[in-house]
C-alpha cells in the first residue's frame, strides 16, 4: 500500500464527512491508499459515519485517541497505518480530486523523506475584504505552481503534509504539541524542522491541493485572528527554546526585534494608505511578540 491518510479529528463530524468524500472521490487506486480517522474526542461516536464511508467502498477504519492533542491522534493513528508514505490531514481540510496522484508522481520523481502542498482557505460565506489578505495566518500555503526543493526553514502545514513511514517513526513520531495545559499545535512544524536536522529538504509539491474550512461567523473576527497570532508567538518560543539556552535566547531576542519592526512598518502603512488590512496585520505581529514573552515567563 502506498498512502496512509492520517486523519485527527474532534467534535466536528459534520465536517469530518466533507474531508472523508473528498478522499472517497480520489482519481486513485482504492486498493492503494487507506483511510485512518483518529478520533480525538471519543465520547463523539463516529461509527455510523465510518461505516457509511466503507460501504461505499472506501478502505477506513477509526481508532479512538483519548489523551488530548492532536500529536497523539496522529502518532496512535500512525501506529496502525500500512502504507509506505503517511498523508496527514485535518478533519476540516477538504481534498483536492487528485491530491494523492499529485503525490505520487512527485514520489516517482524526486523520492522525497517529506513533502508538502498547497492549502486554500474556503469560506461557507464571503468574508470582509480585510481578511483576504491575511489568510495566511489560518493556514492558507502557497509556495508556487511545480514542484522543488524548499529552503531550509520552510515548513510543510499538517493540513496536508505528506512524510515516510519509516522516517516518521525513526524519530519517535510527531513531537508533542502540548505543554502543560497548552496544546500549541506545533507538531507539524517540528517535522519538517526534524527533516531538516537530519539534511532532507521539504519538497513542495504544488498540484498536491486541499482546502481548508473556514466559517466567516467565526474565523473572519479580529478577535480569533488575535488568538492565532499569539498562539504562533508561543509555537515560535517553544521551537526556539528547545534549542541550547544560548542560542535559543539570542534568536527569540533576534525574532522580537524583527516583529517590532515589521509591526511599525505596517501600522505606518495602514494609516498612510487607510489599509485595514494592514493595521490588522501589525496587531498580529504585536500578539505574536506577547505570545512568545507569556509562554517563556508565564506559562
Amino acid at each position: 500500500m502506498l498512502f496512509s491518510i492520517v486523519i485527527p479529528t474532534y467534535q466536528r463530524p459534520e465536517i469530518l464527512e466533507i474531508c472523508l468524500r473528498s478522499f472517497s472521490l480520489q482519481d486513485f487506486p482504492k486498493t492503494d491508499f487507506e483511510v485512518i480517522v483518529s478520533n480525538n474526542y471519543p465520547k463523539n461516536n463516529i461509527d455510523a459515519l465510518i461505516n457509511h464511508f466503507r460501504n461505499i467502498g472506501l478502505n477506513i477504519t477509526s481508532i479512538e485517541e483519548w489523551r488530548p492533542g492532536s500529536h497523539f491522534a496522529r502518532n496512535s493513528g500512525v501506529s496502525v497505518s500500512k502504507g509506505k508514505y503517511i498523508v496527514f490531514t485535518d478533519d476540516d481540510c477538504e481534498a483536492d480530486i487528485s491530491l494523492l496522484s499529485a503525490y505520487k508522481v512527485a514520489i516517482e520523481k524526486f523520492e522525497p523523506i517529506i513533502a508538502g502542498g498547497r492549502i486554500d482557505i474556503y469560506w461557507d460565506s464571503t468574508p470582509p475584504n480585510w481578511v483576504i489578505p491575511l489568510e495566511r495566518s489560518m493556514g492558507k500555503v502557497d509556495f508556487g505552481p511545480g514542484n522543488f526543493w524548499l529552503k531550509k526553514g520552510q515548513l510543510a502545514n499538517g493540513g496536508n503534509l505528506l512524510i515516510q513511514r519509516d522516517f516518521f517513526l525513526s524519530i519517535g513520531g510527531m513531537e508533542p504539541d502540548q505543554v502543560g495545559k497548552l496544546v500549541l499545535g506545533s507538531g507539524d512544524i517540528s517535522l519538517s524542522l526534524s527533516a531538516n536536522r537530519f539534511g532532507h529538504n521539504v519538497l513542495w509539491v504544488g498540484s498536491a491541493r486541499v482546502r481548508h474550512h473556514q466559517r466567516r461567523e467565526v474565523n473572519a473576527k479580529l478577535k480569533d485572528l488575535l488568538r492565532r497570532g499569539f498562539n504562533n508567538g508561543m509555537v515560535m518560543a517553544y521551537e526556539l527554546q528547545k534549542q541550547n539556552a544560548f542560542l535559543g535566547i539570542s534568536k527569540i531576542v533576534r525574532a522580537s526585534a524583527h516583529l517590532t519592526l515589521s509591526s511599525a512598518n505596517e501600522f505606518l502603512k495602514g494609516i498612510l494608505f487607510f489599509n485595514l488590512s494592514s493595521i490588522v496585520r501589525s496587531l498580529l505581529f504585536l500578539c505574536r511578540i506577547i505570545g512568545i514573552y507569556w509562554f517563556l515567563f508565564q506559562k
